[in-house]
């Protein structure tokens, strides 16, 4: 079943899911009462806090950011640890911090901290992991070597907290814990650099991040978590709406090539990203499987929960974000919205309204649709009044910008008329308009419609005369997976039409990315609500374009396969 997508991205993957946990539940007097997950576990306990950068160059914050980050990636593999995410532990960074006092605020027991010193080819990390039931260190050391060993030394720290907590590695674990991604230093610095810049989700660092990734591989071919790092850049700047201004036009080939070359040392960072890219293409058992396979390589990962919770419904969807939230006790805001998405895909919504409540306490701007729709079907519409012009007057919107039930419905990309309608329904019972747009917008409901939702398609046309143009069918059969090659301004411009409704063109020097549909005769091309149609007849490998008057507008070639230059 297809999902309504998160507030208003790119390519609208979802709304859905998941989840205010801890543990276990439950609901007294309005309040929610948990069992802190950690100390509550059988399991050893531990939290990585981000390691002090002791070489005296704020330039090389991001390589002691990733040393922590990646002696927790290491610990998060084994599934008789419990490790808390790396975005929890990093909230303490740059403060002072008493080591009992973060365990008792993140509910485990031991804690490791240290610190690293870069100096040229020669580095130096500092740990000592701490007992905080005792508050004695069970060891501290000093690790030294140049850059060509830092993977042994991060392994000895990671053997060394293994063994001070009796903790017994299967032998896959074992096998993932010898694997080591690359041996050539410089790649892993420049993943790390990469890494950093990812973190900081904005459209410029994206860019700098696919250039140092883009490195990391250049300098080793075979570096799988480069190239899955790299593939995830792409998915979500997609989902950003960013791959135009980053001009990579190729985001979703690229993304796929480096997806395939990442599972040739498979981890769990490739199939995470898999799961995302997947379920924006509508292959939901996949995404699902995807998920399950980044959760099995990396059972402590709550970014693999936060995947699962998110391409997965219902028991799953809700179980998932509750692992996640356990793992991550800083969690976003946005965990307690996709939890609210997931009540309300149930029914249950109280508990919907529990949690996007609080979760808009915490970012105002968060849609209020699924919360107004909550309120509907409980009777509040006065609460649900309040709430929509709160969020008008938030996002500076005049009364004339006010939208109805279809337009909220068409914007969050809504294929599975189920969902769609659940939606609709809780809407309209909180007093928005109205039954007869939700009707039409139900009864025209496609299942490509997430995708093309910003092509609108005209309401009149005329055939040519004495041409017989294809029909949908024959249209889709021809185009999809070819390309088309005409002229514009007496250049040459080459179209090819992806599987997934959009296509990659080059005019000139130009590489473009856009939207395409196609309804009867019909094919639409835009994207921004911007878009030119056309009737196309087939005459051996010749393709005559007609204008909706039914006017020749130009003749193309139509060549097999993808015909533009791959990308590089």
């Amino acid at each position: 079943t297809m999902r309504a997508s998160d507030q208003q991205s790119g390519i609208k993957w979802r709304i859905a899911s998941v989840s205010i946990a801890v543990a276990a539940f439950f609901v007294v007097a309005g309040f929610w009462v948990f069992d802190p997950p950690g100390l509550s576990s059988t399991k050893p306990s531990i939290a990585v806090l981000p390691f002090i950068n002791m070489s005296g160059d704020p330039e090389q914050e991001y390589f002691t950011d990733g040393i922590t980050e990646d002696l927790t990636t290491d610990l998060s593999k084994i599934a008789d640890l419990f490790v808390i995410s790396r975005n929890s532990a990093f909230s303490y960074k740059g403060k002072s911090v008493k080591a009992k006092d973060v365990a008792k605020d993140l509910h485990v027991r031991y804690i490791l901290e240290g610190s690293v010193r870069r100096d040229g080819d020669q580095v130096r990390i500092n740990a000592q992991l701490i007992d905080t039931d005792t508050d004695h260190h069970l060891w501290a050391e000093r690790y030294d070597g140049a850059m060509a060993d830092i993977f042994n030394l991060q392994d000895q720290v990671t053997r060394k907290i293994i063994t001070a907590l009796a903790v017994n590695l299967t032998p896959d674990e074992e096998a993932r814990q010898a694997m080591v991604q690359t041996r050539n230093p410089e790649a892993y610095d420049a993943f790390l650099q990469g890494w950093s810049h990812y973190l900081q989700d904005t459209r410029s660092d994206f860019g700098k991040a696919i250039e140092f990734f883009e490195r990391a591989i250049e300098l080793d071919p075979d570096y799988a978590r480069a190239h899955a790092a790299l593939a995830g850049t792409y998915i979500y700047a997609m989902d950003r709406g960013w791959q135009y201004r980053l001009h990579r036009c190729y985001a979703k080939p690229l993304a796929e090539k480096h997806l395939q070359l990442a599972m040739r040392q498979p981890n769990a960072l490739a199939h995470r990203f898999a799961s995302i890219l997947r379920w924006g293409q509508g292959r939901h058992d996949e995404a699902i499987a995807e998920a399950e396979q980044a959760i099995a390589l990396d059972p402590n990962d709550a970014e693999n929960y936060d995947a699962l919770g998110f391409v997965s419904q219902g028991k799953k969807s809700i179980e998932a974000y509750q692992k996640a939230m356990q793992l991550n006790p800083h969690y976003p805001a946005r965990y307690l919205h996709r939890l609210g998405g997931a009540y309300f895909e149930t029914d249950q919504y109280e508990l919907a309204v529990a949690n996007i409540e609080r979760a808009r306490k915490r970012n105002p701007e968060i849609m209020p649709w699924m919360l107004m729709a909550s309120y509907g079907y409980l009777g509040r519409a006065e609460d649900a009044a309040a709430l929509s012009k709160e969020f008008y007057e938030i996002r500076g919107w005049t009364e004339g910008m006010r939208r109805d039930v279809d337009a909220i419905i068409d914007a969050w990309g809504y294929s599975d008329r189920r969902d769609a309608e659940r939606l609709g329904r809780g809407l309209i019972k909180a007093g928005m308009c109205c039954e007869e747009k939700l009707q039409k917008l139900l009864d025209n409901l496609r299942p490509d419609s997430a995708l093309f939702r910003d092509i609108e398609f005209p309401q009149s046309y005329e055939l040519p005369d004495g041409v017989t143009v294809m029909n949908e069918t024959e249209i889709r059969d021809n185009i999809v997976g070819n390309t088309q090659i005409g002229k514009y301004e007496g250049d040459k411009d080459t179209q090819y039409f992806l599987p997934d409704g959009t296509l990659s063109g080059r005019w000139r020097e130009v590489r473009w990315c856009d939207y395409w549909a196609v309804s009867g005769p019909i094919l639409c091309v835009g994207i921004d609500s911007q878009r030119y149609c056309e009737t196309l007849a087939l005459e051996g490998d010749t393709l005559k374009a007609f204008d909706l008057t039914g006017a020749l507008k130009e003749t193309r070639q139509l060549v097999q396969g993808n015909a533009l230059p791959q990308p590089e």
